[in-house]
């Protein structure tokens, strides 16, 4: 079931094509967007999250279209984390979490949990300008997660972290995803992409040159069609192994 569906969409700033019209569909899981800096990974995003408007073709969530959904529906059905994430306030880890809370209700228990799984119940009563760059994107993780939606828009989660907290990431990110949630996120490490997620998409300047999902990408056919797309997209030779490794050709 397809609960994320874009039809012939495209984009224009001033007069500039950023993405050029294609199609693609999503449904529960993880999905990753590949591309090299300037590809549009960022303006599909936003298309996405309906934060931006089409030039033409419609995004739809679950059956509607994006812009049918009112602000207050949108912040209930999907979630948005964008690169910058500038925060200014002097509020507690704790109640930086608690601004994705839709729900009251229960919301301390939700707060508790999630601080734990992203590891940061020791940093609760921190003041949030206080901390690290890599804390500080934890945090804005765990916000995001405080508001408990099916859809998920996440544009270069794993900034600032290090490794530990990048793979802790994509498992929790993974994990959610399995309860039928639909996770979209952009991603600089292929090899991340590779190991975890349940479809790439890998744009080239506007274009939607690869879609395709990884269950069962095990034939060397399949391996060479996405290693291929992803040497054309970075402009460099790359190879999957037998391994499902990404090698660099020199």
């Amino acid at each position: 079931m397809s609960r994320l569906r874009v039809e012939q969409i495209s984009y224009l700033i001033k007069e500039q094509l950023i993405l050029k019209q294609f199609s693609l569909t999503m449904g529960s899981g993880l999905h990753v967007v590949l591309g090299a800096n300037g590809a549009g990974k960022s303006t599909l995003l936003s298309l996405l999250a309906g934060d931006l408007k089409t030039h033409t073709g419609r995004v739809e969530i679950d059956d509607k279209s994006v812009a049918d959904y009112s602000l207050r529906e949108l912040a209930s059905r999907r979630a948005v984390l964008t690169q910058e994430n500038p925060f200014g306030f002097p509020l507690s880890v704790r109640e930086v979490c608690g601004l994705g809370c839709l729900e009251k209700n229960n919301s301390e228990k939700l707060i508790n949990e999630v601080l734990d799984h992203f590891q940061l119940s020791n940093f609760a009563s921190k003041k949030f300008n206080e901390l690290s760059g890599g804390e500080k994107q934890r945090v804005h993780l765990a916000r995001i997660f405080c508001q408990q939606t099916d859809f998920l828009f996440l544009d270069e989660p794993l900034n600032h972290l290090d490794i530990q907290y990048q793979l802790m990431m994509m498992k929790l990110l993974k994990d959610y995803a399995s309860k039928g949630k639909v996770i979209v996120c952009v991603l600089h490490d292929i090899q991340l992409a590779l190991r975890f997620s349940d479809s790439i998409s890998i744009l080239k300047k506007g274009e939607l040159i690869f879609q395709g999902e990884l269950k069962g990408f095990s034939e060397e056919s399949d391996k060479q069609i996405l290693s291929n797309a992803l040497s054309d997209a970075f402009d460099i030779n790359l190879e999957i192994d037998k391994e499902g490794l990404l090698r660099v050709l020199v």
